[in-house]
Parts: C-alpha cells; sequence; structure tokens
C-alpha cells in the first residue's frame, strides 16, 4: 500500500512541479512573460524524461530488491505509464508547435538533443561513462538548464546577475542529486560515481556554504533578492534534512528532498504577487 504522501514521488510529478516553479520565479524576477503553453510544455517534458528514466532503470535492473518503490511502481505500472508517456508526448508536440515562439522552440530542441544523448550514455555507456560525467551532476545541469529555459532561450539577451543566479541554482540541483543519492544508498553511494564518495561527507557543508554564498550573491553580484532567498532557503531545508536523515525512511527523505526544492520557489513567487 502506497502511503498518500508517497504518491507524487512514484508518479514523477515532482520535478516536474519543482522545475515549474522556479522556471515561473526565474522569469517573473526577469521581467518576463510566460505563457501557460511553455510552463506545460517544460513540465510535460520534464515528466516524459522522469518516466522514461525510471522506465530504463527498471528494466535494466539486475537486482530488483535494490530498486526503490518508485521504480517498482513504474514497473508495475509500465503499460499504463506507456500509454500515458505516449499521450503527453502527443500533448507536448502540440503545445511546442501551437504555444511556443520560434526561440523556444530552438533552444527545447537543443537542450531534448541533449538530454537523448545523455540517457543514452547513461543507460548503455555503463559504469565509464558514470565515472566521466557522474550521472548526478549531469541530472543536476540539465534539468537547472531545462528550467531557466523560458528566459536564456530570449532574443533580448541576458545579464551577468541573472546567470549567477541560475549558477546557484544549478549548485543547488547538484547537490539535491548528490544528497539523495547519499542518502537513500549509504552503503553503496559512489560504487559508479567519483563524486558522490566526495560529498559523502561534506553535504552538510555544502548546503552550509551554498547557503551563505547565495546569501551573499544577493549583495555581492545584486543577483535576484527572491531567487537568492529560495536558493538559500533551499540549500538550508537540504542542510535540516541531512542533520535529521538517520531518522527518515528513504522513500520520505526522497519526498523532502524534492519538497525543499519546491517550497521555497512557491514561497517567493507568493511573495511577489
Amino acid at each position: 500500500m502506497i502511503p498518500p504522501w508517497l504518491w507524487w514521488n512514484v508518479l514523477s510529478l515532482d520535478a516536474p512541479a519543482v522545475a515549474g516553479a522556479w522556471a515561473l520565479l526565474f522569469a517573473r524576477v526577469s521581467g518576463i512573460e510566460v505563457s501557460l503553453s511553455t510552463i506545460g510544455a517544460l513540465v510535460l517534458a520534464v515528466w516524459l524524461i522522469y518516466v522514461a528514466d525510471r522506465l530504463f532503470d527498471g528494466w535494466r535492473a539486475t537486482d530488483e530488491t535494490a530498486l526503490k518503490e518508485r521504480h517498482r511502481f513504474c514497473q508495475r505500472h509500465q503499460t499504463v505509464l506507456c500509454a500515458a508517456a505516449g499521450l503527453g508526448a502527443i500533448a507536448g508536440v502540440w503545445l511546442a508547435r501551437y504555444g511556443l515562439d520560434f526561440d523556444d522552440l530552438k533552444a527545447g530542441l537543443l537542450l531534448g538533443g541533449i538530454v537523448g544523448i545523455y540517457l543514452l550514455c547513461v543507460h548503455l555507456g555503463g559504469e565509464a561513462t558514470a565515472h566521466i560525467f557522474p550521472k548526478e551532476f549531469a541530472v543536476g545541469l540539465i534539468f537547472a538548464a531545462g528550467t531557466t529555459l523560458p528566459v536564456w532561450s530570449q532574443p533580448r539577451g541576458f545579464s551577468w546577475n541573472e546567470m549567477s543566479a541560475w549558477v546557484m541554482f544549478a549548485a543547488l540541483c547538484v547537490l539535491n542529486c548528490v544528497a539523495i543519492e547519499c542518502w537513500e544508498n549509504p552503503s553503496v553511494a559512489g560504487e559508479q560515481s567519483a563524486i558522490v564518495p566526495w560529498a559523502s561527507g561534506r553535504i552538510g557543508w555544502l548546503a552550509a556554504g551554498l547557503t551563505v554564498l547565495s546569501l551573499a550573491a544577493v549583495f555581492l553580484f545584486r543577483i535576484s533578492a527572491a531567487a537568492g532567498a529560495a536558493v538559500a532557503l533551499a540549500a538550508l531545508l537540504t542542510l535540516a534534512l541531512h542533520l535529521m536523515r538517520r531518522r527518515l525512511s528513504g522513500d520520505a527523505i526522497r519526498v523532502l528532498a524534492d519538497a525543499a526544492l519546491l517550497a521555497p520557489a512557491l514561497l517567493m513567487l507568493a511573495a511577489r504577487l
């Protein structure tokens, strides 16, 4: 029996929610009007990528007992999820065709190609790929690039201040991915990745450092106060989770890790209404 609080994770709704909220926040602080079609296409794309990745993980698994509930759920309901993914892909193509401008579409296709190459490398490249470019690092950077796409794809260009805020967010996404890997798999973390064993004993310090750095960037680099505060709060919540990790189950800390990213963005969006 899946508890109610775990459903947004097993249905792969957590990452799309985080992407949509942060995309709206970055667009708002940059003074850009983002259409519902753009946000809808982004949310659908993230959902499709995460569903595909979890299905591939389940199909490739040699030890099913090592799979997490989200992977087992995808395995049990793969027919329904494949059908839903097909409908989602059709809806995404329709949104892209009739709801996105040329700049968004061009940037989306470029990033989509990068995502496709990443999925092929991860699922077909074996351990060599993971050692060259750790999965947690790649996922964090690609996720940050996709989330900020509605801003950086615009022909108006962007400022150093905006780029600094995106770098802070990218660091937060990488920290989130690495922390989840260490929290969920404390005994095997880093078997394929070089970054995880290095970071496993430093997550608290990294989260604290990112909190301070984000707040300092608001004053030193004049990045948006809302974006800087959101990154700082998310890093601080990650630090709190790290300190409580031994009292939480793997599923609980996975849900809370994404909630720690979502809540600050929603808070800053609400504060700017």
